[in-house]
């Protein structure tokens, strides 16, 4: 799991841009769920600054990502990923997840956008392969793709 963890923290594995929608909620959740993700959009109420679902300062949107179709539940901690939306992309190369280094606390920023993979993605690609390298492989496999809808 350690390799995991380094890939998470130094954004290797990161795509960005590849069939990009636009960073708007719609048109990444749209790109996601024709890639087969299950996309759950997070209510504006649960991401405002006193919200549960709050990031940091300037944040304006959040979808949670599931493999296989499958739309995660807000505070379930059953997403594989969570793309948050950002009024600039300073703002989000300064939120707090993406300055944060740990395996489910990293985010990559992409533009206005930032990609966490959490460690239920972790536990997939853990479940996924039996070496290391493998486990990497299918971790980063599923990141590029997620990110492939954000640019």
């Amino acid at each position: 799991m350690g390799a995991l963890a380094l890939a998470a923290a130094t954004g290797c594995g990161s795509g960005g841009g590849g069939s990009g929608s636009g960073n708007t909620v719609a048109g990444v959740g749209s790109c996601l769920r024709g890639a087969g993700y299950g996309v759950t959009v997070v209510p504006t109420s649960q991401i405002a600054n006193d919200g549960p679902e709050n990031r940091g300062p300037g944040q304006t949107g959040e979808l949670l990502v599931g493999r296989q179709g499958v739309k995660p539940s807000v505070g379930a901690d059953n997403a594989d990923a969570v793309v948050a939306f950002w009024k600039s992309a300073s703002l989000a190369k300064g939120s707090p997840n993406a300055k944060a280094k740990g395996l489910g606390t990293h985010a990559d920023a992409i533009g206005g956008v930032t990609v966490q993979p959490t460690a239920h993605l972790a536990q997939y690609a853990f479940k996924a392969a039996g070496t290391a390298s493998g486990r990497e492989a299918a971790f980063s496999a599923q990141l590029k793709k997620i990110e492939s809808c954000v640019g």
